[in-house]
């Protein structure tokens, strides 16, 4: 029997993430999309998750762990078709994620409109800059590259997954970028016919890159021992700003899932 595959984009973090998980985890694991797979001949049925992760690039020794064994390398438990992760929770800016988290979710209900509707790229510096400072007026030690930073990765996340709601595509950007729409269309728009075209209907359909086939690494092949690989993303297609390639992994053994990360 061939196996069946079904992807859910930007699922919630509590169908993706065991209820014991530390609260913490919900504001720096952002879930990109779960797979749900059945009757392959290798794994059987399984639901594998691909999760983006917060970070500055400011790497401390606190932040690794047993789960978290490197900089380009994660892994988690899978408990039935959720993920556990048993690493205390210390990232960058965590003791102040939280209360960011919830400036931006109650911002981006009155804006969500606007950003759909306002896609040039002359004002999206300004928008980063208007978030920035939204978090600073009540968080000031929050940092000013961090705060920016942070509000553009969850208000993006939050975005994509509005756009993919009203249009089904996964399109993660502020602004009618011509790149981004040539590359994941292959070719079928390019700057001159994009003006044509509702950029919000514009986005990724075939959601993960190389689903149960061999994973196309930009730099070396850093495939984890005993494992099988189950597809990558680049996650600039899921959240803007990104330049992240990740590749999910399954541990049959130890009833993991790894990601390995590599930059452009």
């Amino acid at each position: 029997m061939k196996h069946e595959v079904e992807i859910i984009p930007y699922p919630s973090f509590e169908d993706v993430f065991v209820k014991e998980t530390n609260r913490l985890a919900k504001f720096v694991f952002l879930p990109l999309a779960s797979i749900k797979i059945k009757n392959d001949e290798t794994i059987g049925n399984r639901t594998l998750h691909l999760i983006s992760i917060w970070d500055t690039g400011d790497y401390k020794k606190e932040y690794f762990g047993s789960y978290r064994t490197d900089v380009n390398e994660i892994s988690f438990e899978i408990v039935g078709e959720k993920l556990n992760y048993k690493d205390p929770i210390q990232f960058p800016c965590i003791e102040n994620l939280e209360k960011a988290y919830n400036i931006i979710l109650e911002d981006f209900e009155t804006q969500k409109d606007n950003y759909l509707n306002d896609l040039s790229y002359d004002t999206q510096s300004s928008k980063m800059e208007r978030g920035g400072k939204l978090i600073l007026e009540q968080i000031p030690n929050f940092g000013n590259f961090e705060a920016k930073f942070y509000f553009e990765r969850i208000t993006s996340a939050l975005l994509s997954n509005y756009r993919f709601q009203k249009y089904g595509v996964v399109n993660s950007l502020f602004n009618d970028n011509s790149v981004y729409a040539h590359q994941i269309s292959e070719g079928k728009y390019s700057s001159q016919n994009l003006k044509d075209f509702d950029f919000n209907q514009i986005g990724k359909v075939n959601l993960i890159d190389n689903l149960l086939l061999k994973p196309d690494f930009i730099q070396s092949d850093e495939t984890p021992e005993n494992s099988v690989f189950i597809g990558q993303v680049y996650e600039w297609h899921y959240i803007s700003s990104s330049s992240t390639n990740t590749y999910l992994f399954l541990d049959l053994k130890n009833n993991k899932q790894i990601q390995i990360f590599q930059w452009d």
